[in-house]
């Protein structure tokens, strides 16, 4: 049985990213969850709330800067990574003023993110 530590929640609305990160976090012991929207992932979050998560900044139904700011709102101990294709530093910089965790741009490489879950799990 997986502890609730080890709970991480994928939010992108890119099918095939989603399974990959989640592939890549369960082989490395993580329990993974997958939202396609902001909405899906309130609704997931709210049943059991995760340690760790992964938020596409650009979701179809409302901005990850919204999610963000929910999420820290009902459990600020969170630890929320931002995850866009646009490395924009001003996008980074917003993130980390709103509470996020860590600003992480597409592509990335699998060690980059199991070392981010790692960090964010022990933090």
């Amino acid at each position: 049985m997986v502890d609730d530590c080890s709970k991480v929640l994928i939010v992108d609305d890119d099918f095939a990213f989603r399974q990959s990160l989640r592939r890549i976090l369960n082989r490395a012991g993580y329990q993974v969850k997958t939202a396609a929207s902001g909405k899906q992932a309130l609704r997931q979050f709210k049943k059991s709330a995760c340690p760790v998560v992964f938020l596409d900044v650009n979701l179809p139904d409302q901005s990850g800067f919204s999610v963000l700011g929910k999420i820290r709102k009902t459990a600020p101990a969170t630890k929320v990574i931002m995850v866009t294709v646009d490395g924009d530093s001003d996008l980074c910089k917003a993130a980390m003023n709103q509470g996020a965790f860590a600003f992480m741009s597409k592509p990335f490489k699998m060690q980059k993110l199991l070392n981010y879950t790692d960090r964010a799990m022990h933090a």
